[in-house]
């Protein structure tokens, strides 16, 4: 599922550009897919508060690059879901406190994963939950 459309998208190869001017889609997909994989770096875990609004980032310019698809779904979800609290809000990590940025993010992620359903048999208190947290 594509949320882009239109002019400003991922050129192709076939694009008319000079192909030093050509996006290299392909290495910028394999990047984003490789930033969970640095766990051995300390800047990994200094930026742990980024975490799940680095997802929500990461999974927008996959869509812009024509590649939705790119990040594992079920771990996409598993990791989301992790990250929320009893009263409904997400932390920006497990562990970290709930805040309204971290919940928002959490839900477009779920929406852009086709998840919303995940979070209301999965996810604790479903969207009422989400949504009582976001509203107080």
């Amino acid at each position: 599922m594509s949320l882009v459309s239109g002019p400003g998208r991922a050129q192709s190869a076939g694009s008319g550009l000079p192909t030093a001017l050509q996006l290299v889609v392909e290495k910028h997909v394999q990047y984003i897919q490789n930033l969970d994989k640095r766990k051995d770096e300390l800047e990994y875990w200094l930026t742990e508060h980024l975490r799940l609004n680095g997802i929500y980032w990461g999974l927008t310019a996959l869509h812009l690059l024509r590649s939705p698809d790119a990040l594992p779904r079920q771990e996409t979800i598993a990791f989301v879901l992790s990250c929320q609290h009893e009263h409904g809000g997400f932390g920006a990590a497990p562990g970290h406190d709930a805040h309204m940025l971290y919940t928002v993010s959490a839900v477009q992620i779920l929406v852009m994963v086709d998840a919303l359903d995940d979070l209301d048999n999965y996810g604790r208190q479903g969207r009422n939950g989400v949504g009582g947290c976001t509203g107080s």
